[in-house]
């Protein structure tokens, strides 16, 4: 499976570079598809890799964190639990994460937003590295495995809630895991939350544009449902906002390209595009 997304990648590439001038849509289309499954494999593989290094959790640290804010984690889910509606809401846009950044590379492809697609794809792809060196040296279980709320606290909260990945987790931290097919390979990631990284950077993408207002409630709705559906602490999201605001503006400094200033004194002409 790995050497077939490989070569799809790279069979991906060769259009895009084939066609990025004659066909800047395809192209574009051609680049994106193939960086998200060639960095999609590198970062599952790496944080396989990281979380088997075995370093001390820091849940009870991000735990102090929640209750030094005031935020009791266990009152929460005990709530989202009671509340019908918000379990089936909660569930459904946490688990649309992939589809949302589809539509959100849609829409911008659809405006030749280009620059915005490159723009979210590096700042996503560095973060994702950065969280990799995250879950090697400050690895964090979640909010489930740590607090163990009791079973009526969590009744109508699905069973895999926060804690599809405590197989894997546990298995390569113990060497218990010395082998994984990456088709079945789960996201392990816990601190930072990913499901709070990605709205923020799609909401970001879409700054200033029509499709900024539609997106804001899916997105505030998914960091939202990390808690309860994701099993994060309270300190994960707060630690992911802070680490997209900081690669945004080191993005603005240092790789973004400004528009180039036109000169005053030169004439105005008209130009296609």
């Amino acid at each position: 499976d790995t050497w077939m997304t490989t070569v799809f990648a790279g069979w991906l590439l060769f259009l895009g570079v084939r066609y990025q001038q004659k066909f800047p849509v395809v192209g574009v289309l051609a680049f994106t598809c193939a960086y998200l499954l060639l960095i999609g494999q590198v970062l599952r593989t790496l944080t396989y890799l990281g979380t088997a290094a075995g370093y001390p959790l820091i849940d009870g640290y991000l735990s102090a964190f929640d209750k030094a804010l005031g935020f009791d984690w266990l009152a929460h889910v005990a709530w989202v639990n009671a509340t019908p509606w918000a379990i089936t809401l909660l569930n459904d846009v946490y688990m649309s994460i992939i589809s949302s950044m589809m539509v959100v590379l849609a829409v911008l492809v659809v405006m030749r937003r280009f620059d915005r697609i490159r723009e979210l794809l590096l700042i996503n792809g560095s973060l994702g590295l950065l969280g990799v060196a995250f879950c090697t040296f400050l690895p964090a279980i979640g909010a489930y495995a740590y607090y163990s709320p009791p079973a009526d606290l969590v009744s109508n909260i699905p069973a895999a809630a926060g804690r599809y990945h405590l197989e894997h987790f546990n298995g390569l931290r113990s060497g218990d895991l010395l082998s994984f097919n990456y088709v079945q390979t789960q996201g392990i990631i816990t601190f930072p939350s990913f499901h709070t990284i990605v709205p923020v950077l799609l909401l970001w993408s879409l700054r200033g544009t029509w499709a900024f207002w539609p997106t804001l409630p899916v997105s505030v709705t998914m960091i939202l449902s990390t808690i309860s559906i994701g099993g994060h602490h309270l300190a994960d999201i707060v630690a992911s906002i802070a680490l997209c605001m900081l690669s945004i503006c080191l993005y603005a400094r240092y790789i973004a390209k400004p528009a180039p200033q036109a000169d005053p004194r030169a004439p105005a002409m008209a130009t296609d595009g």
